[in-house]
């Protein structure tokens, strides 16, 4: 997209050529929820010698920023980029004085990422699905809140988690391998610890009944 050009320019351009200018380098600034969906720029922000955060989901960064807020005097991370609303700036659609921002909800998200990333037991869309239709999904992911007050009915939950497992297990990998090395700090890193292959989506049968019946329509066969 056009508005991506403005990612390039920051990063590939200016930050590149800053850092080059005085003998130095940049880093890339992604987190774990961003790497693990490829919410990020090609050949822009994805940019960078290290990536210092790509092992943190996004509230671990903000609890990261709050604990050096707490032991530093005075504080070392600015309070408005912690407190603004999470985007990228890049469109009419990411304007964050009109509170608009990034189209993750880093809190739930978070935890339905990790369920897929980091158990030992790696949880796949077909579990998701289960649990969602049992009312239980936000006890066994961990998250907080309640999943009814995200998505009002099976119809936009199914379309958010195939969103994102469709990214995850495709264009997310391709950047992944074009990334900077993770600065790995906890257990499956993207990287190493992390093993993955491009060979795209899949969802099983039992995945593509369940959806059938939480829809209202005659499951696909086949």
């Amino acid at each position: 997209m056009l508005e991506n050009v403005q990612a390039r320019d920051r990063s590939s351009r200016i930050l590149a050529a800053v850092a080059a200018a005085f003998g130095g380098v940049f880093t890339c600034n992604a987190n774990k929820t961003e790497a693990t969906v490829g919410y990020t720029t090609l050949y822009g922000d994805l940019g960078g010698f290290i990536a210092c955060l790509a092992d943190l989901w996004k509230g671990e960064v903000y609890a990261l920023a709050e604990h050096l807020n707490a032991i530093s005097s005075p504080p070392v991370i600015p309070q408005g980029s912690i407190d603004v609303v999470p985007s990228a700036e890049l469109s009419p659609d990411q304007a964050v004085d009109e509170q608009k921002g990034d189209p993750l909800i880093y809190p739930y998200h978070d935890c339905l990422f990790a369920s897929w990333v980091e158990w030992w037991n790696r949880a796949t869309p077909e579990e998701n699905l289960r649990w969602y239709a049992d009312g239980v999904l936000a006890e066994k992911i961990g998250y907080e809140g309640q999943v009814h007050d995200l998505f009002p009915d099976a119809t936009s939950f199914i379309a958010d988690l195939e969103r994102w497992w469709n990214l995850y297990q495709g264009m997310g990998i391709a950047k992944r391998i074009q990334a900077p090395p993770i600065l790995g700090v906890k257990r499956r890193v993207f990287g190493f610890d992390h093993r993955e292959s491009q060979i795209g989506p899949r969802y099983t049968r039992a995945y593509e009944a369940l959806k059938a019946e939480l829809l209202g329509r005659s499951p696909i066969h086949g």
